[in-house]
């Protein structure tokens, strides 16, 4: 099932079935975001002429358009993996920025006091008492909500494992052989990063320390009810704040990078990503950081998390039924 009607022009736009499709494109919409409360369906002999009905969709689109990823861009819908290398994943900032997603060449609602046909101006803006309902307002909305059908969470970790060893001595090279030497898995685990540091204690006192760990990329409450593809990301920055080294993982310093992409998604409403982020039994000492000096306590060489988000892609096959 899909829209049934693309051409406003001359459509009955009153059928209950049809108004309908747009009480079940928001409420899929809804439940994407996690909102409860969905919008009722209409039935045939309700009222569906007042300002207030048809206001509902608009102003409910304006209230939610901050909460879905940029998924269109000049009346294109983007690709998968879009934001690999880019260094926001944005979502739609304004009114404005949503019409012009959608390749309309005008930034807001349009309406009518006098019909078109009748030599009426169009104006822009919410629906108001005396506007005149015309096809113009569902094939707005329609493609308005054709455009919010990303939506973004922050990821949590799991199955985790780090490997880790830290080890002092009275040269900075013995203390990086003795690291190497007592590199083993840890039991704690910790969210993904790789990282060389060296510590400074005096010139006969020095600590060198290795780690690295990886995990699954997990968001509980998704919500199920449809399939949807997963792009998980994650901007990484200098371990630190010194100095940069990915270390063979797939991060990319200060930008995106997609590092696992499920399509579809797991079935359940906790998604876990296919892939792990990480390498955690690769030392990270090829090469190691710089030697620490006095002017410089530690030194650092690696890549730690500075920011995550796995976009939910719902205008997929089995996904929304209005996209």
């Amino acid at each position: 099932m899909a829209w049934t009607i693309t051409n406003w022009a001359n459509a009955d736009w009153s059928a209950a079935a049809t108004l309908n499709e747009f009480v079940g494109a928001v409420n899929e919409r809804k439940l994407a975001m996690g909102q409860g409360g969905p919008v009722p369906t209409v039935n045939a002999g309700d009222d569906v002429q007042t300002r207030s009905f048809l206001l509902q969709f608009q102003q409910w689109a304006e209230d939610s358009l901050g909460s879905f990823v940029a998924a269109w861009a000049g009346g294109e819908a983007l690709g998968a993996g879009w934001y690999d290398g880019a260094a926001t994943i944005p979502h739609y900032a304004s009114l404005a920025a949503v019409f012009a997603a959608a390749g309309l060449g005008y930034s807001d609602w349009r309406r009518y006091t006098t019909h078109p046909d009748e030599a009426g101006s169009v104006a822009y803006g919410q629906m108001q008492a005396g506007d005149i309902i015309g096809p113009w307002i569902f094939e707005d909305l329609q493609k308005i909500l054709n455009v919010l059908v990303w939506t973004k969470r922050d990821i949590g970790w799991t199955e985790k494992v780090w490997y880790s060893s830290e080890e002092f001595a009275f040269s900075w090279a013995s203390a990086k052989a003795a690291a190497e030497a007592a590199w083993s898995i840890m039991e704690v685990s910790v969210s993904p990063a790789a990282a060389s540091r060296g510590t400074y204690y005096s010139a006969s006192s020095y600590g060198a320390l290795l780690s690295h760990s990886e995990a699954s990329g997990q968001v509980a409450n998704v919500w199920n009810g449809v399939t949807r593809h997963a792009d998980w990301y994650i901007k990484a920055e200098a371990a630190g704040g010194d100095s940069w080294d990915d270390y063979g993982d797939d991060v990319l310093e200060g930008l995106f990078s997609l590092w696992s992409q499920d399509e579809p998604a797991t079935d359940g409403s906790t998604i876990i990503s296919g892939t792990k982020l990480g390498t955690a039994s690769v030392m990270p000492n090829t090469p190691w950081c710089a030697e620490p000096a006095p002017a410089a306590t530690w030194t650092w060489r690696g890549w730690r998390i500075l920011a995550t988000g796995v976009v939910l892609r719902w205008n997929v096959f089995g996904g929304f039924t209005y996209q």
